[in-house]
């Protein structure tokens, strides 16, 4: 399946960008009646299969091996950056606007790019940087539409009158994905890098830092059958996502990758804006316009 996918990045992390879209849109949506740590739990068996079979399923050397441990301590480093930034982006969802949210965590590409540039040398055309800070730019257009309090404050937990913890939150998962896929794309270029152990990694990752939290934080351990299949949809969705954007790291500049993941964000907003009924601004509409625009750009080639 591997050879299937070579080269194909932009392939992959589009596909990425449809599954992210949908799925925060459908967190949202069912984080009210699921709190965040129920969230995080339900993760770990999901993530265990998608992870596990993917290793299960591919050739590859052993995970511990001696002369892979530069590449051991960088992915497993990038995944926990990965995770717990996971962690972050559910609580801060469960207390401030989707439409907010989104968007902040969106701006990865900021630190991606810059760490980027410094780590792994990654030189783009001027085309690229200028959908870049289109993008960058767009999603920050998006944030500030969506002052108005009344309209911001449709969704949530009600703890947003109250607390902004989860602007810090929000904040904290976008440094953390930004440098988390840096850091990813890095563990590639070092010796015995492979995509099978890097899954599993991944899924070790999920488990202590999501499950973790979970277990710290969950008070109720009865499952409903309902609760369940409200949380699978989004997460399969999310390691789905996470698989490809993973293996789309392999092949593509991190800071292109990174970058095209805002798109998840115009997906997710028609998501809201139809499913949940928040309601969305001109300017809003104005920057998912110029988000994709942004996106072609960063397309082009390199």
């Amino acid at each position: 399946m591997l050879s299937l996918l070579s080269g194909h990045w932009l392939v992959l992390t589009l596909i990425t960008v449809f599954l992210y879209g949908i799925a925060e849109g459908l967190c949202k949506q069912f984080i009210g009646d699921i709190t965040p740590p129920r969230f995080c739990l339900y993760s770990v068996p999901i993530a265990a299969v998608v992870y596990l079979g993917f290793y299960l399923m591919h050739d590859h050397p052993p995970p511990l091996d001696p002369e892979g441990r530069q590449f051991l301590f960088f992915a497993v480093l990038a995944s926990l950056m990965e995770s717990t930034s996971a962690v972050l982006y559910f609580e801060a969802l469960s207390g401030g606007p989707v439409s907010i949210v989104g968007p902040i965590t969106a701006a990865a590409p900021v630190v991606t790019v810059v760490s980027a540039r410094f780590i792994l040398d990654e030189i783009l055309t001027p085309a690229q940087y200028a959908g870049i800070v289109l993008v960058i730019a767009a999603c920050i257009g998006i944030a500030h539409a969506h002052s108005d309090p009344e309209r911001s404050g449709e969704s949530g937990s009600g703890k947003r009158g109250t607390s902004r913890l989860w602007f810090l939150q929000s904040v904290l998962a976008m440094c953390g994905w930004g440098m988390g896929a840096t850091l990813t794309k890095y563990a590639y270029q070092l010796p015995r890098a492979n995509e099978a152990n890097f899954m599993l990694y991944w899924g070790f990752a999920v488990a202590i830092t999501l499950g973790g939290y979970g277990v710290l934080r969950e008070r109720e351990w009865k499952f409903p059958a309902r609760e369940i299949a409200l949380a699978a949809a989004p997460l399969v969705m999310f390691s789905t996502g996470s698989l490809l954007l993973i293996l789309a790291y392999k092949w593509g500049p991190a800071s292109l990758v990174t970058t095209l993941l805002a798109g998840s964000i115009p997906i997710m907003l028609v998501y809201a804006f139809f499913i949940i009924g928040e309601r969305l601004t001109r300017i809003q509409w104005l920057c998912i316009t110029l988000v994709f625009i942004g996106m072609i750009l960063c397309s082009g080639p390199e």
